[in-house]
């Protein structure tokens, strides 16, 4: 689960719909508005399960309500996504349909230790927001009663359990200086038997694939620099469900190619590329005769599998002054991951 932006047209009625565009200052605006989506997207083939969208400025806390009142979360998923989520209110919202969740925190973030596990992990609790819900705020002034914020006590009598993995994740480039950053995952999957930290640590950087899936949208299927061109909001929904339809079309493709590939036994869809599969759909598109999937899935067969590897490289945009500054302090190379799993105990740090 993760959120993205994507630029819209700059005009009087969207800037009126989906807030103005970003900028420095109110005398340096952006060049375009923007429209905020939250996307839950499949790791395995990078599908789009369900979307909720709004104005830029609109809070993932508003996007996930969304989601979760459209049904698509439920008991037996496995969600994960980044510390932006990891509030209370989020994860209370999740697990209250029943899904389970993997989350990155914040390094500094403290939590309790109330039982040491013998993975590495251990038992916490995750104190109930000061706030309460938009839906507990519109009850209580349905009533006539001033909402009020939760105390400490209420906080505490409120919190859900929580499972903490502490861990140093360790950058082996081939050139240059070994690196460690440390990180902290919670989840609710509560039995270190059954998901040891290592597996959970291992299983989080999947989230990635919502990355991978954002670049196949915004870049190889609209365009880096498109700007979506309705004019009116109306048109702007419209025309977000239609890409979000094309992209989806070409993923189902992708993901049927990888489960019958002729050569081999079914190959993971991440070795099928999405510009080649929407290369040989776009190819067969508008001829006027029926599209035939086996020539689709031929071309597909005939392209080299991807091959990913493992490598660093700085999260800055191309072209921008702060990508120059990071590349000379990170050689773009291929890199090996170590991952420690770092006990916390009651009475260390």
């Amino acid at each position: 689960m993760d959120d993205t932006t994507l630029d819209i047209a700059d005009t009087a009625l969207n800037r009126s719909a989906f807030g103005p565009a970003p900028g420095r200052s109110s005398k340096d605006p952006g060049r375009c508005p923007q429209i905020r989506i939250l996307a839950l997207i499949s790791c395995g083939t990078r599908a789009i399960l369900d979307v909720a969208w709004g104005g830029r400025l609109t809070g993932e806390g508003t996007l996930l309500r969304k989601l979760v009142r459209g049904g698509i979360l439920r008991a037996g998923m496995l969600v994960l996504a980044d510390r932006y989520f990891s509030g209370s209110s989020h994860v209370a919202a999740v697990r209250g349909v029943g899904a389970d969740l993997i989350i990155r925190a914040l390094p500094n973030r403290l939590l309790p230790v109330l039982q040491s596990l013998s993975d590495g992990s251990y038992l916490s609790h995750l104190p109930a927001a000061n706030q309460l819900t938009p839906d507990l705020v519109a009850r209580a002034r349905a009533r006539g009663v001033r909402p009020q914020r939760r105390g400490v006590r209420a906080r505490q009598a409120a919190a859900m359990p929580i499972r903490v993995i502490r861990a140093d994740i360790t950058v082996i480039p081939e050139h240059g200086e070994p690196r460690s950053k440390p990180c902290i995952l919670l989840t609710t999957l509560l039995d270190p038997v059954a998901a040891p930290a290592r597996q959970i640590a291992e299983l989080y950087a999947e989230r990635w694939e919502a990355e991978t899936g954002y670049a196949d949208l915004k870049i190889h299927l609209s365009g880096s620099r498109n700007v979506l061109r309705s004019t009116t909001p109306n048109g702007v929904a419209q025309e977000l469900y239609a890409l979000l339809i094309v992209y989806q079309l070409v993923q189902i493709i992708r993901s049927r190619a990888a489960r019958k590939d002729p050569d081999d036994a079914p190959v993971d869809p991440d070795r099928i590329s999405f510009t080649v599969t929407l290369r040989a759909l776009v190819r067969r598109i508008g001829r006027g005769t029926p599209l035939v999937l086996l020539d689709v899935f031929s071309e597909i067969w005939s392209s080299p599998r991807i091959e990913r590897r493992g490598r660093t490289k700085t999260r800055e945009r191309k072209g921008t002054l702060a990508y120059a500054r990071a590349v000379r302090t990170m050689l773009l190379s291929r890199a090996t991951y170590k991952i420690t799993i770092r006990p916390r105990h009651p009475t260390g740090p």
